[in-house]
């Protein structure tokens, strides 16, 4: 509706518009004119209720169907998969474009399959219930690469292009390599890199008239022939470029010029009498700024020039050097930290205040702070001091170094489970506070339990020993677990240190106080030990190296270990024997999804002093998931006239194992175990007498180190978790010993990997 318009008539000789009434009347209606709608629509309304309008009539959509026709390479699956989104893009809501998208991605899919003459063109047919889309295709013959010709290349031979070509023309497939457009194009953009790499700037390659015939030239119809594609390919390599001399624009200040003189000459013994390509200018400036960084200079900036020599093919690199103010740290600042202390920050870093800003140790000084875990996030920033004349330049500048953190969660409770095929069912809670008293130390309590034992333990660990790198492991520890002879009980404590070594090396020394309590113990059992409780002291020296790629899966790398523990009357012992133990797993990767895992273990326990045997709960057992799959839990080696295992003084352990990823989550292995127990026999299997002298069970368990192997073959699927592979295996022994009561197979079901 629209606004009306009013006229006011003029009464007796007078203008209306003139009287004081009908001015004041006029400017009402006119101020009141925009609201005239809204009212005479509201008053509209009220006469003429509104009237619903009636629902309307539901139709369904057109049904879209799509036929292929002409397709016999390739499946209909594959053409519908290349281009799914567009499908259904036309499906829902009909558009052209989308079809025509689709037409184009199957095209494309033919070229790429070597299919270098297929169309694919479409056909609409409607109807007002449902929708057809016929999709043509002419697949022509399939075109494979023929003979590639060089022209014009002196610094690679033919054989070494044509190569690098097929290769990559071939891409992965087997047979000769499709004829493939963009794969073509591909292999000279990898032709003109190497050439660029050679030093070879102007370098220009181009594909003269290709040739295609068929590879058999008695075929009657050569559309259905498969065709060879013979590519002329022309190189025109221009000059050689060379770098010849590195300078610089002016010489630096004096307090980097020892550093960058250096940096000249590693720079200098890398690039001169070098191809020259665009790259090598980067490294020259990494050099640079180096050495500009590490003596005060955080601003300085470096900008290469490549100059043309006086001699064709000559390069001078030039390197045009703003170094900026020397940096001097006049204090240190440290922010965002709530529960660590300022102290225990400030001790990380490796910068000081009053000394020159060094980038390298700021680096390092992140990187220390970052291996702590306390942070999520840290920062450094070089900020202006408030007193500062900037109203000239200077050659030194004060500056205050703002360290800003951004504490990680530092407490945990944790609850996790696990199974075991002797334990059976595991569970595991405890409390972490990895920044105990803001100083950085770890403070570990928890506890755990299973069908065949229980524990508690409470640690304390400083990572950082009087603020040097060696870190220190202090345990109380109550223990009790049943095993399949006897039930042990252990109480005690430890002090351990350790450190990180160079090139994955770790180093450590500890010593430990425990009460062991062995009970239980079946019959026959005890004619192996007399010794039902007795304390231990001993102190272990270990030095290992880890470079595995994931400690609950490893694809490659190796863990080596070795380690001699003694214990002592010296030391509070009331045992004296040396054990020692070493290791050895490698994982090497045959393809992608396949590994192949070598593990070899051995130890050996030698009496000392007045010491005869060694008690039961400090024995070598083996056996079981993690060791030779064939038996069960400890049940290989030695054992009483009833077939319960006693131990042994020494053993080995050989696991080869072939793992292959079948998805993402799954695997699947097979492997050979081989291990023994040395002595091979009880005392009572032999139907001898206790050993009375220590060397009569040294000479008993060498003389039977290397024999007796006993074997397991199988296979096992892993399903792949965050805490380690949930894993089934199923051994057999291939050559059972009936009087020992070995069993035919065993299957074991597990949390993580056997080694």
């Amino acid at each position: 509706m629209h606004g009306k318009r009013f006229a006011i008539p003029p009464t007796g000789g007078t203008n209306g518009l003139a009287r004081p009434g009908c001015r004041l009347l006029l400017l009402l209606l006119l101020i009141m004119q925009p609201a005239w709608p809204g009212l005479a629509a509201a008053q509209y309304s009220a006469d003429y209720p509104a009237v619903e309008p009636p629902p309307a009539t539901e139709t369904a959509a057109p049904e879209v169907t799509f036929r292929f026709i002409g397709n016999q390479a390739l499946s209909e699956e594959r053409l519908r998969n290349a281009a799914a989104a567009d499908l259904r893009l036309f499906a829902r809501y009909g558009r052209l474009t989308a079809i025509d998208d689709a037409a184009y991605l199957m095209q494309l899919t033919y070229r790429r399959a070597g299919y270098h003459f297929a169309e694919v063109d479409y056909e609409l047919h409607e109807t007002p219930a449902a929708t057809r889309v016929d999709l043509l295709i002419s697949e022509g013959p399939k075109v494979v690469l023929g003979e590639t010709s060089f022209t014009g290349n002196t610094v690679f031979s033919n054989r070494e292009l044509r190569t690098l070509v097929e290769n990559i023309m071939r891409n992965d497939t087997t047979g000769p390599p499709p004829f493939v457009e963009t794969r073509l194009n591909e292999a000279l953009n990898r032709i003109r890199e190497l050439y660029l790499n050679e030093g070879y700037r102007e370098i220009n390659i181009e594909i003269g008239d290709i040739f295609f015939q068929p590879v058999n030239q008695q075929s009657p119809s050569p559309l259905l022939e498969t065709l060879q594609a013979n590519v002329p390919i022309y190189i025109d390599e221009g000059e050689r470029w060379l770098i010849v001399a590195i300078e610089l624009d002016q010489p630096p200040p004096a307090p980097a010029a020892d550093a960058i003189a250096r940096a000249l000459a590693t720079a200098e013994a890398e690039l001169l009498s070098k191809p020259y390509f665009t790259r090598r200018k980067l490294v020259l400036r990494s050099h640079l700024l180096e050495a500009f960084h590490e003596t005060g200079y955080p601003e300085a900036q470096v900008l290469i020039r490549d100059l043309t020599g006086d001699m064709p093919g000559e390069i001078t690199l030039r390197a045009e050097i703003t170094s900026g103010p020397l940096v001097i740290i006049e204090e240190i600042e440290v922010s965002g930290h709530r529960r660590t202390s300022t102290r225990f920050i400030n001790r990380r870093l490796h910068l000081t205040p009053g000394e020159v800003y060094n980038e390298r140790q700021r680096r390092d000084s992140f990187q220390e702070l970052y291996r702590s875990g306390l942070f999520s996030r840290i920062d450094f920033q070089l900020l202006p001091l408030e007193e500062v004349d900037e109203t000239e330049e200077e050659e030194e500048s004060t500056r205050r170094l703002l360290v800003e953190v951004e504490e990680a969660d530092s407490r945990e409770l944790f609850l996790a489970g696990g199974w075991g095929s002797y334990e059976m069912l595991r569970l595991r809670t405890g409390f972490v506070n990895r920044n105990l008293f803001g100083h950085g130390r770890i403070l570990r309590l928890e506890t755990g339990g299973s069908m065949k034992g229980a524990d508690v333990e409470a640690a304390i660990t400083d990572p950082w020993l009087f603020e040097t790198p060696v870190q220190a492991d202090f345990p109380v520890f109550y223990r009790v677990r049943e095993e399949p002879s006897f039930t042990r009980t252990e109480k005690g404590l430890g002090l351990l240190f350790s450190r990180q070594l160079p090139r994955d090396r770790t180093a450590s020394v500890g010593y430990q106080v425990r009460r062991s309590d062995i009970s239980k113990i079946k019959p026959d059992a005890d004619t192996e030990s007399l010794e039902k409780g007795y304390g231990i002291a001993s102190l272990k020296f270990q030095l290992s190296r880890d470079t595995r790629n994931d400690i609950f899966f490893p694809t490659a790398g190796h863990r080596t270990y070795g380690a001699v523990e003694t214990a002592d009357k010296v030391l509070g012992s009331e045992l004296d024997f040396f054990r020692f133990t070493t290791g050895w797993r490698k994982f090497r990767p045959l393809s992608p999804t396949l590994t192949l895992g070598v593990r070899v273990d051995s130890g050996l326990i030698i009496p000392s002093r007045d010491q005869v045997t060694i008690p039961l709960g400090e024995r070598f057992f083996s056996g079981g998931e993690n060791s030779v799959r064939s038996f069960r839990e400890g049940q290989l080696g030695p054992k009483d006239l009833k077939g319960r295992p006693v131990g042994g003084m020494g053993f080995n352990t050989l696991n080869l194992e072939l793992r292959r990823r079948l998805t993402d989550k799954l695997a699947w292995s097979i492997f050979a175990d081989y291990g023994n127990i040395s002595p091979n026999r009880s005392r009572a299997e032999e139907g001898e007498e206790a050993f009375t002298r220590g060397s009569e069970v040294i000479d008993a368990t060498l003389n039977d180190f290397f024999s007796d192997f006993r074997p397991g073959l199988g296979t096992g699927l892993q399903y792949l978790l965050p805490v380690g592979p949930a894993r089934l295996d199923i051994a057999f022994n291939p050559d059972r010993q009936d009087d020992r009561h070995e069993t035919t197979y065993v299957i074991h079901f597990s949390l993580g990997m056997a080694f």
